[in-house]
């Protein structure tokens, strides 16, 4: 881990750095998403034919390494992770001495993308790189939140194996097929009904309950608290919703400020949030100084590590009442074995062969999201000489028994864009001061 001994004073330093931290945690920056989108239009895909980057012996993947130096001065303790080209090249070495994929063999190409510059035109940029100079078969997205060059690679017939670890909706998923793939996580609307219900059977959540739901400006969080969100809760019993919407690109935070004030005057008990990974933070720190204190639900897109990292910031006695659901164990837990299953276990292993080691759960998670998109065009790419394009690693993917390391599970089965298929209710524990998994493994439900 590291740790600054100095936490910032005043309410916008603390704003800012709660947002550097959530930067370095999550692996990608808090930019806001702009309606900008690339000129360019997914193409027909011809099972038959190749995709770019592609020959018979070898397939170029793309990596997005992202160049941050904000973690020792963010103020807040965030976890120490081996370098992103040590881990991508000793786990492309690892895929190449067992099988390649495809039969092929990985030609790795790693560009540095830096957070601070985040925008619809680096995106587009960056995207434009990949497929015209190095015209690549796949690209392993991290720090990309913009989420506006989508059409510029499905334009290149260039998958991408999202794992910024950003909540994408059914729509985008659809909309971006079969070329945008998030292998780590569930599709957003699914993740937030699974909360819900979650947090219903525990108890967490009852009838009666006065609910709050801090909404950010997008027609995409609106979609989801309105098809998914607002349902979930009327199924569980609970009419008295409140939904407080806030602009994530406003700086001052009167924002939130506002969004805290509606909930404040609607005497809202417990919190759902639907925004970036800083955002449940700040408004359980900025709500406490207003005597907002309300329990918050998280989810693992909440970065609930991260509160476990740094509890000691937050108002004495708010953490305890917190509850959520997880499903990224590197995000969500700091105590459980480590590694828990045969798809951590195969991930550490090949990185240990490169001379990488991983000690601990939450210094993992960057190399975890690197292994399971090797791992996942590994698994889904078809026997040795077979035509690799995106819509056969698609239609392979679905009858494929791959297990994300990230992840709890994963069911290509159902969802094959977005599988992540199973949850743990989070309780925190005061004696660890961290978040704890429920007993019970529990399965999302799928959107109708």
């Amino acid at each position: 881990m590291i740790r600054s001994s100095l936490l910032p004073a005043r309410s916008a330093v603390v704003r800012r750095g709660l947002a550097a931290a959530a930067l370095v945690v999550a692996g990608s920056t808090l930019a806001a998403c702009s309606s900008t989108a690339s000129d360019s239009e997914p193409s027909a895909v011809d099972a038959g034919e190749p995709g770019p980057g592609v020959s018979d012996d070898t397939v170029k993947i793309g990596f997005i390494a992202l160049k941050d130096d904000t973690a020792g001065n963010s103020g807040f303790v965030t976890p120490e992770e081996p370098p992103a080209e040590e881990t991508i090249n000793a786990l492309v070495d690892w895929v190449n001495a067992n099988g390649g994929i495809a039969g092929r063999t990985v030609e790795p190409v790693i560009r540095e993308f830096d957070t601070s510059t985040d925008s619809p035109q680096t995106e587009e940029a960056l995207c434009q790189a990949f497929t015209r100079d190095d015209e690549v078969f796949a690209v392993v997205m991290r720090g990309q939140y913009q989420g506006t060059a989508r059409a510029c690679y499905a334009g290149a017939d260039t998958m991408m194996i999202d794992q910024t670890l950003a909540p994408v909706t059914a729509a985008d998923l659809e909309e971006s097929a079969p070329y945008l793939w998030t292998p780590s996580l569930p599709e957003w609307g699914t993740a937030m009904a699974g909360q819900v219900e979650g947090l219903v059977a525990s108890g967490w959540l009852a009838p009666g309950d006065k609910v709050g739901i801090a909404q950010k400006m997008t027609d995409a969080a609106a979609a989801v608290v309105e098809d998914r969100v607002v349902p979930a809760l009327e199924a569980g019993g609970i009419d008295a919703v409140t939904v407080a919407t806030f602009d994530p690109t406003d700086a001052t935070g009167a924002s939130i400020q506002s969004a805290i004030g509606t909930m404040q005057r609607d005497k809202v008990e417990k919190v759902l949030v639907l925004g970036n990974p800083d955002t449940a933070a700040q408004f359980m720190f900025f709500g406490g100084q207003t005597g907002f204190a309300p329990a918050y639900a998280l989810n693992s897109f909440d970065l609930p590590g991260f509160f476990s990292d740094n509890a000691q910031i937050f108002p004495p006695g708010s953490m305890d009442y917190v509850s959520g659901i997880g499903f990224l164990p590197p995000k969500d837990v700091r105590n459980d074995d480590f590694p828990a299953n045969d798809a951590e276990q195969t991930c550490v292993d090949a990185l240990a062969e490169g001379g990488v080691d991983l000690t601990d759960r939450a210094s993992s998670a960057t190399a975890f999201q690197y292994c399971d998109a090797l791992t996942l065009l590994q698994a889904a790419g078809g026997e040795d000489g077979d035509v690799l394009n995106a819509a056969n690693v698609a239609e392979n993917a679905a009858d494929s028994d791959w297990q994300a390391a990230m992840s709890l599970g994963t069911d290509l089965s159902g969802d094959v864009y977005a599988p992540a298929s199973v949850y743990h209710v989070l309780t925190w524990d005061p004696k660890s001061s961290s978040f704890v998994y429920g007993d019970d493994e529990l399965a999302f439900t799928a959107g109708s």
